[in-house]
């Protein structure tokens, strides 16, 4: 499982964060929230990646599909730019990160990974929805875009 830096004080939320004072992500890949989803979705992906968990093909889609949902959503929901129809997506996220914790209880049951396996999905998939749960509330608490953007400047269009 690849290594993830813990985050310091600083880093670890959005919670009182105040909208017009956030430095701006230019890029999805920026955010807590995407990379810890990216992470858990490639684990998941290697760890079903075995001939004895490839056999059971209905698990795998379920639970590669909820892995690939929460930084697919995270993305697209960046794309909108404005808070709200970005924190819907956002919010969509967070349940599929529940969803492929789901899974992973349910892989673990039916011996598909190992308590250590197991343990370390779980981690991952807590600190994945720590961070897209403070992203959330860092975008319900703001009323529009932070003041100070523009929307050419992150996408590099007009």
């Amino acid at each position: 499982m690849a290594a993830i830096p813990k985050l310091g004080r600083k880093q670890r939320g959005m919670v009182g964060a105040h909208c017009i004072r956030m430095t701006v992500a230019q890029r999805f890949e920026e955010l807590i929230a995407w990379q810890l989803s990216e992470n858990l979705k490639e684990e998941i992906f290697r760890l079903t990646d075995r001939d004895h968990v490839r056999r059971d093909s209905q698990f795998c889609e379920q639970i590669r599909g909820s892995a690939r949902s929460a930084p697919a959503n995270i993305a697209e929901g960046f794309g909108w730019f404005e808070p709200k129809p970005n924190a819907r997506h956002v919010a969509i996220a967070k349940a599929s990160l529940e969803e492929t914790r789901n899974h992973a209880i349910d892989g673990f049951k039916r011996r598909y990974f190992s308590e250590p396996e197991h343990e370390a999905l779980q981690r991952l998939a807590r600190r994945a929805l720590i961070a897209t749960t403070r992203y959330l509330r860092y975008l319900r608490s703001c009323r529009s875009a932070p003041l100070g953007t523009d929307r050419t400047q992150r996408t590099g269009g007009t």
